[in-house]
């Protein structure tokens, strides 16, 4: 009986273990016509509410805004259109695989 367990647990594990992640993270940064203090609050206030952004860096010396997102849960042309909703444009300067550090 013990040896039993023992197999449908390592055959638990075993299964667990070899489940690949769906989640498609990526790194998209635009160049924006952000200006001062009131810009970078108005990015930080609406961004991270936009459904699959999991980080957010706002640069004001470079006029750039990176995103962290799942590609399952929205795009870089969504992503793209909220910051032109709220008044910005955004070009598209790059999009990579996020990579942990």
């Amino acid at each position: 009986m013990k040896k039993l367990i023992i197999y449908i647990i390592l055959i638990v594990v075993t299964a667990c273990s070899s489940v690949e992640t769906t989640e498609k993270i990526q790194v998209v940064t635009f160049d924006t016509s952000i200006h001062c203090k009131d810009c970078v609050n108005t990015m930080f206030d609406n961004l991270p509410k936009e459904d699959g952004v999991v980080d957010l860096e706002v640069t004001l010396d470079e006029k750039s805004v990176t995103i962290v997102f799942n590609s399952e849960k929205t795009s870089v042309e969504k992503l793209a259109n909220k910051i032109n909703d709220l008044g910005y444009y955004a070009y598209v300067k790059n999009v990579n695989d996020y990579k942990e550090e």
